[in-house]
């Protein structure tokens, strides 16, 4: 799909680069657009901000979109390119492509919507509305292409308004935090694009703060000005500067949805995967335009900065693929690059405690988590199941006979989720404060999709024959019960909360709690089958027939 998309990005630069030259009455040789258009491509193609959507499986829904969006762009440049001489065949080959390109496109993924602001950049910065004979149909198609996608947009962001409204519920920012930090988030998109060290991309970038105000982080406001200023001057100088304004203009679309008021996650590389188009082609114009003369020069002198550039990019995309040749490169060099990122150390902590038995280590990477995101249940429960480890009380004890040191002293502290020291023959027993304070993050706050996997993980792992979250079974009841109490909670997890603290009080013969439990969730929903049986069930347990 990559390099279909390569190719594509080829086709559509020579097709730019020709309209180009020709709006501005200037000439250049076959051979010379079709080696600028390579390098664009290669530029494109080889760029490690553009890595994900190949290597990351998930995000091939953005590659094969993109490969649809891309036909209908290309499709609509070679028509308008002709619709002043042939109006009618014209049209409909621009028809055709922009409703493949939104139609085929949307089968992969959302973003196929964008299409229609992608042509309105291009017919803004590639062709003069001032030229003589310009067809009103160019306007007008616009215009429908433009209006159609608008209403269908508005109509489905009411129909589903619900639906935004509960992905909001599990972040931890409200939409206007998430609009004023993704004017920072831009201004980092633009840094990978134009520095691209490898160390600086990352699969989770959920290190990046929150803008809570115009001034904090204090580099709210100068970002969103510099982006407002950006935008309008683009606009203003696109007749002098028009492929400066293309590049700002093609970037900024390209966000129009990803990197707004839907509540997705803050940063992601993969949203940059046709954005970064509009850049790179202005940047590899003007390296041959100012360095080696223009792309109407010998090739040998046009050619040499951006090839200079492009190998700069191989060896960057060499070294970021060389990170995922293995699950655990990956997580480690993920671990190592962003130690700000709570997904990134919590995944490493994962690894840690699963694969390499070391929940000692494990506990560590989670504290600095919980750290990082205080509010992130899921993190706490993974941390619970790593403290129950046979092994860390093995290792607790090491440490505490023979060389006489200490957690802190070995600079890791894991004080406030476990006793430092094993008590008795059993696994070293969690603190209160942090099984309350786990409870009340449960209770109040919104319930991720992680920290739900990490419930369905803890009832089977109390189930488990292994037995190893047995040190566990007194204090799951209180989370889960927790987890029942929460207002925002979906009906779903309270029904599966519900029943787990049914069946775990079945299997403790607490009959009395489980009784409790039906009586609980009868209170809130009196109608509920389920919930009345739950409680015949515990009367005859309770033999009070």
């Amino acid at each position: 799909i990559h390099l279909v998309n390569t190719t594509l990005i080829y086709l559509l630069s020579r097709l730019l680069l020709v309209q180009h030259l020709s709006r501005r009455a200037e000439s250049t040789s076959d051979h010379q657009v079709m080696w600028f258009s390579a390098l664009v491509a290669a530029a494109w193609s080889l760029h490690p901000i553009n890595l994900h959507p190949v290597l990351y499986v998930v995000q091939r829904m953005t590659s094969l979109s993109t490969l649809l969006m891309l036909t209908g762009i290309y499709c609509f440049v070679a028509g308008r390119r002709q619709l002043a001489d042939h109006p009618q065949k014209s049209l409909t080959i621009m028809a055709v492509g922009v409703i493949s390109g939104i139609g085929l496109g949307l089968l992969a993924k959302e973003i196929a919507l964008l299409v229609p602001l992608y042509l309105v950049v291009i017919e803004i910065t590639f062709f003069d509305e001032r030229e003589s004979g310009r067809p009103a149909s160019a306007f007008w198609f616009h215009v429908c292409a433009v209006g159609l996608v608008a209403i269908c947009a508005i109509a489905y962001l009411l129909w589903h308004y619900q639906d935004q409204v509960v992905a909001y519920e599990s972040r931890e920012f409200t939409p206007v935090q998430r609009l004023l930090t993704e004017a920072r988030v831009l201004w980092f998109y633009v840094s990978l694009i134009l520095l691209p060290i490898p160390r600086r991309f990352a699969l989770f970038h959920d290190d990046i703060a929150v803008s809570t105000n115009l001034l904090t982080p204090w580099t709210t406001f100068p970002a969103l000005l510099g982006l407002i200023g950006v935008i309008f001057g683009a606009l203003a100088f696109r007749r002098r500067w028009p492929l400066a304004s293309f590049a700002v203009l093609w970037f900024v679309v390209g966000h129009a949805m990803e990197s707004t008021i839907i509540g997705l996650e803050i940063a992601h590389e993969h949203r940059n995967y046709l954005p970064s188009f509009g850049p790179l082609f202005a940047i590899i114009y003007g390296l041959t335009k100012v360095v080696g003369g223009g792309v109407r020069s010998s090739w040998s002198q046009a050619a040499v900065p951006a090839v200079l550039a492009i190998t700069v990019l191989s060896f960057a995309t060499f070294v970021r693929v060389s990170a995922w040749t293995s699950e655990q490169s990956l997580i480690t060099s993920m671990a190592r690059d962003h130690p700000g990122s709570p997904r990134s150390l919590t995944m490493f902590a994962e690894w840690t405690s699963v694969r390499q038995n070391d929940p000692l280590k494990a506990l560590l990477y989670y504290a600095k988590a919980m750290t990082l995101s205080p509010a992130d249940a899921g993190v706490r429960l993974r941390a619970a199941m790593a403290a129950v480890q046979p092994r860390l009380r093995t290792q607790l004890r090491a440490l505490t006979s023979g060389e006489h040191q200490t957690l802190k002293q070995r600079d890791i502290d894991i004080s406030d989720i476990v006793e430092p020291a094993p008590i008795g023959g059993v696994a070293p027993r969690l603190q209160d404060a942090f099984v309350d304070r786990t409870s009340a993050i449960l209770r109040n706050k919104s319930i991720s999709a992680d920290t739900q996997e990490m419930l369905l993980r803890l009832r089977r792992c109390l189930t488990d024959a292994s037995h190893i979250c047995d040190a566990l079974a007194a204090v799951a009841p209180q989370w889960y019960s927790a987890v029942t109490k929460n207002p925002g909670v979906n009906a779903t997890l309270a029904r599966y909360a519900t029943l787990t603290l049914f069946d775990l009080a079945v299997e403790r013969k607490d009959y009395t709690a489980a009784l409790s439990a039906a009586d609980n969730a009868i209170e809130r929903h009196p109608t509920n089958p389920t919930y009345q049986l739950m409680r015949a069930n515990a009367l005859i347990l309770l033999k009070d027939y």
